[in-house]
């Protein structure tokens, strides 16, 4: 699973901010562990100075005892008394000192009695002496035996209670050390390691901002490139939120509509796309409330107007459409419409064209009929046709001669028709004959080309009259009348 650099730098960021409130709290047990072993190693150190001065204590009371005896001075029983009373002392300071450590309280509880016991024997001693003429007051050598004897024992004692705490002061130091170098390294590890993640967070921050600068420069162009699109599309074009309020219209939609940029921007698309029908006064719904709901394209009403800011009513064709977003939600909608008011007036126009020239033709008492001239293929046919060759015109549109008459006969008229375009002028056929389902018909049929704009043939143009000879056999003359008429008619046509 691949981290994207949005995430990535989050956790980058979120390890770094980890690692140094690692490194507080290592740094700060280390700062409580110091300080507890600073402690220990001080409360050690005040042991062995209580047991230095208990042992000192001990001596100098030994040593004035022995003095006043030697020299009868009563001046050295004061550092006696003195010492003695600093034994006590010392000997209750370590009792303090030493309950949270069972193994020393024990020690010292074996070693109380011998300094005691020494202490009393020194003070009897003292007391028999004070009472003995000096002569008499030198130290008997038993005395001398059991003091040096309990002297051992209470040094022993106080020696072995030395090396105790001299080796638990070592122990702490140690663990002091250790706790020193382990947060020293702690501390060294986590801010390189936190300076190297920081690092790269700033360094994707930093490739991160430089991407959105070029998004951002991108997405200026697009807008730039969108907006002379906009202005460059013949169409009207508007641009809603998904609430349906106008965020854009191009120029067009602005002479179509009569607002501009700056007052249409932030209006609703019903205020500024007001459409009402052409022959009720009721309103038409907005394609683009639907466009939006139905998520499709949804065409103008046939029978909408566009009413301009102005008042005046337009028609408008076209549709609207809901632009999405990337994860498909309706974000919008575009409305593209034009004006086709003039379009459907020219068709009007066009329509009752066609249906003046329909009438004209229709009331023409010759057939008349116009061909393709690409296929010759027919167009159009009049009424007068359709009853002289017994057929519906419907029958006849979009087909040629081949559909309808014999081989040679479709061949014949074919063969005119293209000796009309080939010349691009009239071509006048007197006599032609045409089998209907009422019988042969003779008919006089001239052709003419329409030619487009570049003078090119685009139709064939047919006028078709029955011929004087079929006139005169139905009219009941002689045959020889009819003959003679018919010749003079003949060259008259030819004439004109």
């Amino acid at each position: 699973m691949t981290i994207g650099p949005r995430k990535f730098e989050l956790v980058a960021f979120v390890i770094a901010l980890a690692l140094v409130l690692l490194v507080e709290v290592l740094g700060y047990r280390s700062a409580e562990t110091q300080v507890e072993t600073a402690a220990s190693v001080d409360h050690t150190r005040q042991v062995l100075g209580e047991l230095d001065d208990l042992l000192i204590a001990t001596v100098d009371a030994e040593t004035g005892r022995r003095g006043f005896a030697l020299t009868g001075n009563e001046a050295l029983l004061v550092p006696y008394r003195d010492a003695s009373a600093r034994a006590t002392a010392h000997m209750t300071a370590l009792r303090g000192l030493l309950d949270d450590n069972p193994e020393q309280v024990a020690r010292l509880a074996s070693l109380e009695p011998h300094v005691t016991h020494r202490l009393r024997l020194l003070d009897e001693a003292v007391a028999e002496e004070e009472q003995m003429p000096k002569a008499a007051r030198l130290p008997s050598a038993a005395d001398t035996l059991r003091g040096s004897d309990e002297m051992i024992t209470v040094r022993a004692g106080i020696a072995e209670m030395v090396a105790t705490e001299r080796r638990l002061l070592q122990e702490r130091e140690a663990r002091t050390a250790e706790s020193v170098r382990l947060s020293r390294e702690a501390q060294l590890a986590g801010g390189a390691l936190s300076v190297v993640l920081l690092t790269i967070v700033v360094v994707r921050l930093q490739k991160a901002i430089r991407e959105r600068e070029r998004s951002e420069r991108r997405a200026r162009e697009n807008e730039n490139d969108l907006s002379t699109t906009l202005e460059s599309i013949g169409d009207g074009v508007i641009a809603t939120d998904a609430s349906g309020i106008v965020t854009r219209i191009n120029p067009v939609g602005q002479e179509i509509t009569g607002w501009d940029q700056a007052s249409a921007v932030g209006k609703p698309i019903d205020e500024v796309f007001h459409l009402v029908h052409d022959t009720r006064a009721t309103e038409i719904a907005n394609p683009v409330h639907e466009a939006m709901r139905a998520k499709t394209i949804v065409e103008i009403d046939d029978a909408a107007l566009l009413v301009a800011k102005d008042g005046q009513k337009r028609r408008v064709a076209d549709s609207a459409a809901p632009i999405r977003g990337p994860e498909g939600a309706v974000r919008g909608a575009v409305l593209v419409f034009r004006d086709v008011t003039r379009v459907l007036e020219d068709a009007r126009s066009l329509r009752r064209t066609h249906a003046f020239l329909d009438s004209i033709l229709d009331n023409i008492p010759d057939m008349v009929f116009v061909k393709d001239a690409q296929d010759l293929a027919f167009v159009r046919f009049n009424r007068a046709g359709e009853k002289l060759l017994g057929m519906k015109r419907e029958e006849l549109i979009g087909k040629t001669d081949f559909a309808f008459f014999a081989p040679d006969e479709a061949k014949a008229f074919v063969d005119k028709d293209r000796e009309t375009l080939r010349g691009k002028q009239l071509v006048d056929i007197p006599e032609e004959p045409l089998t209907t389902a009422t019988g042969v018909r003779w008919l006089h049929t001239k052709k003419v080309p329409v030619l487009d704009e570049n003078g090119e043939p685009e139709y064939l143009l047919g006028i078709t009259a029955i011929n004087a000879r079929e006139q005169y056999r139905h009219s009941g003359e002689q045959p020889h009348r009819r003959h003679h008429l018919y010749r003079k008619r003949q060259r008259q046509q030819l004439q004109l």
